[in-house]
Protein backbone atom coordinates (compact mmCIF):
# COMPACT_ATOMS: atom_id res chain seq x y z
CA UNK A 1 0.00 0.00 0.00
CA UNK A 2 2.82 2.66 0.66
CA UNK A 3 2.93 2.90 -3.41
CA UNK A 4 -0.15 3.13 -4.73
CA UNK A 5 0.37 6.66 -4.85
CA UNK A 6 3.41 5.92 -7.73
CA UNK A 7 -0.29 4.85 -9.51
CA UNK A 8 -1.46 7.77 -8.95
CA UNK A 9 1.07 10.08 -9.87
CA UNK A 10 1.69 8.20 -12.82
CA UNK A 11 -1.69 8.66 -14.14
CA UNK A 12 -1.27 12.42 -13.48
CA UNK A 13 1.73 12.71 -14.97
CA UNK A 14 0.35 10.76 -18.44
CA UNK A 15 -2.91 13.35 -18.91
CA UNK A 16 -0.47 16.11 -18.08
CA UNK A 17 2.00 14.91 -20.60
CA UNK A 18 -1.34 14.18 -23.33
CA UNK A 19 -2.65 17.78 -22.77
CA UNK A 20 0.89 19.20 -22.54
CA UNK A 21 3.01 20.59 -20.13
CA UNK A 22 2.71 24.43 -21.15
CA UNK A 23 -1.36 24.12 -21.34
CA UNK A 24 -1.43 22.98 -17.96
CA UNK A 25 1.31 25.77 -16.33
CA UNK A 26 -0.54 28.74 -18.12
CA UNK A 27 -3.39 27.24 -16.03
CA UNK A 28 -1.44 27.66 -12.66
CA UNK A 29 0.02 30.93 -13.71
CA UNK A 30 -3.33 32.40 -13.29
CA UNK A 31 -4.60 31.37 -10.44
CA UNK A 32 -5.36 34.14 -7.60
CA UNK A 33 -3.12 33.27 -4.44
CA UNK A 34 -5.16 34.99 -1.95
CA UNK A 35 -8.02 32.78 -2.94
CA UNK A 36 -5.88 29.33 -2.95
CA UNK A 37 -4.35 30.49 0.56
CA UNK A 38 -7.79 30.97 2.09
CA UNK A 39 -9.07 27.38 0.61
CA UNK A 40 -5.67 25.77 2.21
CA UNK A 41 -6.38 27.30 5.17
CA UNK A 42 -10.28 26.41 5.32
CA UNK A 43 -8.87 23.13 4.75
CA UNK A 44 -6.83 22.92 7.14
CA UNK A 45 -9.54 24.46 10.10
CA UNK A 46 -12.12 21.65 9.13
CA UNK A 47 -8.90 18.83 9.66
CA UNK A 48 -8.64 19.67 12.92
CA UNK A 49 -12.31 20.40 13.65
CA UNK A 50 -13.09 16.30 12.43
CA UNK A 51 -10.69 15.79 15.46
CA UNK A 52 -12.59 17.20 17.85
CA UNK A 53 -14.84 14.01 17.35
CA UNK A 54 -12.59 11.63 18.43
CA UNK A 55 -11.54 13.62 21.45
CA UNK A 56 -14.88 13.56 22.60
CA UNK A 57 -16.16 10.29 22.03
CA UNK A 58 -12.73 8.99 23.01
CA UNK A 59 -11.45 11.18 25.83
CA UNK A 60 -9.13 13.64 26.42
CA UNK A 61 -6.49 11.33 27.56
CA UNK A 62 -6.64 8.93 24.89
CA UNK A 63 -3.93 10.52 21.93
CA UNK A 64 -7.45 10.85 19.96
CA UNK A 65 -5.84 13.47 17.82
CA UNK A 66 -3.12 11.43 17.26
CA UNK A 67 -5.18 8.76 16.47
CA UNK A 68 -7.48 9.99 14.50
CA UNK A 69 -4.66 11.66 11.71
CA UNK A 70 -3.24 7.73 11.98
CA UNK A 71 -6.43 6.45 11.05
CA UNK A 72 -7.18 9.05 7.96
CA UNK A 73 -3.65 8.62 6.56
CA UNK A 74 -3.91 4.81 6.55
CA UNK A 75 -7.65 5.10 5.11
CA UNK A 76 -7.13 7.34 2.26
CA UNK A 77 -3.49 5.08 1.58
CA UNK A 78 -5.41 1.56 1.21
CA UNK A 79 -8.58 -0.16 -0.84
CA UNK A 80 -11.29 -0.09 0.58
CA UNK A 81 -10.25 2.48 3.26
CA UNK A 82 -9.76 -0.88 5.60
CA UNK A 83 -6.38 1.27 6.48
CA UNK A 84 -8.51 3.53 9.03
CA UNK A 85 -8.19 1.02 11.28
CA UNK A 86 -4.73 1.66 11.77
CA UNK A 87 -4.88 2.78 15.39
CA UNK A 88 -5.60 -0.71 16.26
CA UNK A 89 -2.14 -1.72 15.21
CA UNK A 90 -0.86 0.17 18.24
CA UNK A 91 -1.46 -2.20 21.38
CA UNK A 92 -1.90 0.48 23.78
CA UNK A 93 -4.76 1.57 21.80
CA UNK A 94 -6.27 -2.12 20.56
CA UNK A 95 -9.15 -1.70 22.44
CA UNK A 96 -13.16 -1.97 21.55
CA UNK A 97 -14.35 1.24 22.31
CA UNK A 98 -11.42 2.72 19.44
CA UNK A 99 -12.63 0.11 17.24
CA UNK A 100 -16.03 0.77 17.77
CA UNK A 101 -15.64 4.35 17.21
CA UNK A 102 -13.88 4.22 13.70
CA UNK A 103 -16.85 2.03 12.56
CA UNK A 104 -18.83 4.83 13.96
CA UNK A 105 -16.95 8.09 12.30
CA UNK A 106 -16.43 6.34 9.00
CA UNK A 107 -21.15 5.68 9.54
CA UNK A 108 -21.21 9.33 10.43
CA UNK A 109 -18.52 10.20 7.36
CA UNK A 110 -20.91 8.30 5.27
CA UNK A 111 -23.76 9.75 6.09
CA UNK A 112 -22.82 13.25 5.57
CA UNK A 113 -21.09 12.81 2.26
CA UNK A 114 -23.81 10.72 0.32
CA UNK A 115 -26.60 12.69 2.37
CA UNK A 116 -25.41 16.16 1.19
CA UNK A 117 -24.52 14.33 -2.31
CA UNK A 118 -28.06 13.39 -2.71
CA UNK A 119 -30.16 16.49 -1.58
CA UNK A 120 -28.04 18.11 -4.18
CA UNK A 121 -28.48 16.09 -6.62
CA UNK A 122 -32.45 16.53 -6.12
CA UNK A 123 -31.88 20.18 -5.69
CA UNK A 124 -30.03 20.41 -9.22
CA UNK A 125 -32.71 18.94 -11.29
CA UNK A 126 -29.39 16.44 -12.58
CA UNK A 127 -31.02 13.83 -15.06
CA UNK A 128 -28.83 11.22 -14.30
CA UNK A 129 -30.81 7.95 -12.81
CA UNK A 130 -27.90 6.37 -12.61
CA UNK A 131 -26.27 8.69 -10.48
CA UNK A 132 -28.88 8.82 -8.20
CA UNK A 133 -29.41 5.02 -8.28
CA UNK A 134 -25.86 4.74 -7.81
CA UNK A 135 -26.13 7.38 -4.78
CA UNK A 136 -28.74 5.91 -2.77
CA UNK A 137 -27.44 2.42 -3.48
CA UNK A 138 -24.19 3.11 -1.31
CA UNK A 139 -26.32 5.17 1.27
CA UNK A 140 -28.06 1.32 2.02
CA UNK A 141 -25.04 -0.60 1.11
CA UNK A 142 -22.28 1.38 3.09
CA UNK A 143 -24.30 3.78 5.82
CA UNK A 144 -27.96 1.57 6.71
CA UNK A 145 -26.65 -2.07 6.47
CA UNK A 146 -23.64 -1.78 8.46
CA UNK A 147 -25.36 0.65 10.79
CA UNK A 148 -28.44 -1.88 10.88
CA UNK A 149 -25.88 -5.03 11.65
CA UNK A 150 -23.84 -3.56 14.25
CA UNK A 151 -26.27 -2.62 16.67
CA UNK A 152 -27.15 -6.27 17.29
CA UNK A 153 -25.21 -7.22 19.71
CA UNK A 154 -28.47 -9.47 21.23
CA UNK A 155 -28.09 -11.05 18.19
CA UNK A 156 -24.24 -11.51 18.30
CA UNK A 157 -24.75 -12.65 21.60
CA UNK A 158 -27.02 -15.27 20.87
CA UNK A 159 -24.89 -16.53 17.84
CA UNK A 160 -21.96 -16.77 20.01
CA UNK A 161 -24.35 -19.39 22.70
CA UNK A 162 -24.32 -21.54 19.58
CA UNK A 163 -20.85 -21.70 18.63
CA UNK A 164 -18.52 -23.79 20.64
CA UNK A 165 -16.47 -22.07 23.24
CA UNK A 166 -12.76 -21.57 21.94
CA UNK A 167 -13.22 -21.48 18.52
CA UNK A 168 -12.37 -18.57 15.70
CA UNK A 169 -16.32 -18.53 14.88
CA UNK A 170 -17.02 -17.68 18.77
CA UNK A 171 -13.98 -15.19 19.13
CA UNK A 172 -15.08 -13.12 16.40
CA UNK A 173 -18.60 -13.36 17.49
CA UNK A 174 -18.21 -12.61 20.32
CA UNK A 175 -16.01 -9.24 19.47
CA UNK A 176 -19.07 -8.59 17.37
CA UNK A 177 -21.27 -7.97 20.39
CA UNK A 178 -18.64 -6.44 22.40
CA UNK A 179 -18.53 -4.13 19.46
CA UNK A 180 -21.76 -3.50 19.02
CA UNK A 181 -22.57 -2.97 22.44
CA UNK A 182 -19.58 -0.30 22.72
CA UNK A 183 -21.69 1.19 19.64
CA UNK A 184 -24.55 1.70 21.46
CA UNK A 185 -22.78 3.09 24.54
CA UNK A 186 -21.31 5.52 22.19
CA UNK A 187 -24.91 6.73 20.98
CA UNK A 188 -24.83 9.82 23.60
CA UNK A 189 -21.64 11.21 21.70
CA UNK A 190 -23.26 10.67 18.22
CA UNK A 191 -25.75 13.72 18.33
CA UNK A 192 -22.72 16.07 18.40
CA UNK A 193 -20.52 14.03 16.06
CA UNK A 194 -22.81 13.88 13.31
CA UNK A 195 -23.36 17.97 13.43
CA UNK A 196 -19.35 18.25 13.48
CA UNK A 197 -19.19 15.68 10.55
CA UNK A 198 -21.67 17.46 8.51
CA UNK A 199 -20.48 20.94 9.17
CA UNK A 200 -16.91 19.85 8.45
CA UNK A 201 -18.32 18.61 4.95
CA UNK A 202 -19.48 21.44 4.29
CA UNK A 203 -16.15 23.04 5.01
CA UNK A 204 -14.86 20.66 2.52
CA UNK A 205 -16.95 21.78 0.13
CA UNK A 206 -16.11 25.40 0.52
CA UNK A 207 -11.98 24.58 0.02
CA UNK A 208 -12.99 23.64 -3.20
CA UNK A 209 -15.35 25.83 -4.41
CA UNK A 210 -12.15 28.55 -3.18
CA UNK A 211 -9.37 26.27 -4.63
CA UNK A 212 -11.40 26.26 -8.36
CA UNK A 213 -12.65 30.08 -7.93
CA UNK A 214 -8.88 30.78 -7.70
CA UNK A 215 -8.41 28.87 -10.86
CA UNK A 216 -11.04 31.39 -12.10
CA UNK A 217 -14.35 29.15 -12.51
CA UNK A 218 -16.98 29.67 -10.19
CA UNK A 219 -18.86 26.26 -9.35
CA UNK A 220 -21.85 26.26 -6.94
CA UNK A 221 -21.77 24.37 -3.33
CA UNK A 222 -24.65 21.86 -4.90
CA UNK A 223 -22.58 20.87 -7.60
CA UNK A 224 -19.84 20.22 -5.59
CA UNK A 225 -21.67 18.30 -3.26
CA UNK A 226 -22.60 15.75 -5.41
CA UNK A 227 -19.06 15.71 -7.32
CA UNK A 228 -17.39 15.11 -3.16
CA UNK A 229 -20.26 12.64 -3.05
CA UNK A 230 -19.17 10.74 -5.92
CA UNK A 231 -15.19 11.28 -5.04
CA UNK A 232 -16.28 9.31 -1.65
CA UNK A 233 -18.09 6.26 -3.18
CA UNK A 234 -15.79 6.50 -5.50
CA UNK A 235 -12.55 5.96 -3.14
CA UNK A 236 -13.92 3.34 -1.22
CA UNK A 237 -14.21 0.82 -3.61
CA UNK A 238 -11.35 -2.01 -3.41
CA UNK A 239 -8.95 -0.95 -6.25
CA UNK A 240 -9.31 3.14 -6.43
CA UNK A 241 -8.07 4.72 -3.04
CA UNK A 242 -7.17 8.21 -2.97
CA UNK A 243 -3.33 7.57 -3.59
CA UNK A 244 -4.33 5.94 -6.75
CA UNK A 245 -5.96 8.95 -8.09
CA UNK A 246 -8.64 7.33 -9.55
CA UNK A 247 -11.76 9.51 -7.77
CA UNK A 248 -9.85 12.70 -8.77
CA UNK A 249 -10.42 11.28 -12.35
CA UNK A 250 -13.91 10.78 -11.30
CA UNK A 251 -14.00 14.83 -10.40
CA UNK A 252 -12.45 15.91 -13.24
CA UNK A 253 -14.97 14.22 -15.72
CA UNK A 254 -17.85 15.67 -13.41
CA UNK A 255 -16.25 19.19 -13.55
CA UNK A 256 -15.94 18.88 -17.45
CA UNK A 257 -19.14 17.82 -18.04
CA UNK A 258 -21.56 19.66 -15.83
CA UNK A 259 -19.54 22.48 -14.81
CA UNK A 260 -17.33 22.87 -18.45
CA UNK A 261 -14.11 23.19 -16.41
CA UNK A 262 -11.68 22.73 -19.67
CA UNK A 263 -9.09 19.91 -19.47
CA UNK A 264 -5.82 21.95 -18.76
CA UNK A 265 -7.48 24.02 -15.99
CA UNK A 266 -8.97 20.75 -14.77
CA UNK A 267 -4.94 18.97 -14.51
CA UNK A 268 -3.98 22.16 -13.21
CA UNK A 269 -7.28 21.86 -10.60
CA UNK A 270 -6.26 18.48 -9.49
CA UNK A 271 -2.40 19.17 -9.14
CA UNK A 272 -3.54 22.07 -6.74
CA UNK A 273 -5.84 19.86 -4.62
CA UNK A 274 -3.86 16.72 -4.15
CA UNK A 275 -0.93 19.62 -3.54
CA UNK A 276 -2.09 21.56 -0.94
CA UNK A 277 -4.09 18.79 0.61
CA UNK A 278 -0.85 16.63 1.03
CA UNK A 279 0.85 20.00 2.49
CA UNK A 280 -2.08 20.67 4.60
CA UNK A 281 -2.76 16.56 5.67
CA UNK A 282 0.98 15.89 6.57
CA UNK A 283 1.86 18.71 8.30
CA UNK A 284 -1.21 18.06 10.17
CA UNK A 285 0.18 14.43 10.75
CA UNK A 286 3.40 15.33 11.99
CA UNK A 287 2.02 17.86 14.47
CA UNK A 288 -1.28 15.42 15.38
CA UNK A 289 0.91 12.43 15.95
CA UNK A 290 3.29 14.42 18.56
CA UNK A 291 0.88 13.56 21.06
CA UNK A 292 1.56 9.55 21.22
CA UNK A 293 5.44 10.59 22.71
CA UNK A 294 3.02 11.13 25.73
CA UNK A 295 2.53 7.93 26.64
CA UNK A 296 -0.40 5.29 25.86
CA UNK A 297 -3.91 6.24 26.12
CA UNK A 298 -5.71 5.82 29.98
CA UNK A 299 -8.57 3.24 29.55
Amino acid sequence: MRYLWIVGLSIYVGVVWYLGWQRVGSALAAVDLKMLLAGAAVSALMLWFRSTKWRLALGRESNAVALYFISKAGGGMSPGRVGEFAPLLLREHRTTRVGAWIVVDRLLEGFATIGLGLVALVWLGIPEQRMAITFGAAMVVLVVIPLFVMTRDKLFLRMADKTPEGSLRHRVVSLMARASAEIRRLGTVIPAALVITVLATCGDLVFVILLWGALGYQVGFALFAVIQCAHGITSVLPFAPNATGIPYLVVASLLYEFAGVPEAALAAGMGLTVAIGGVVFWTSFGLGVLSLRRGPAKS
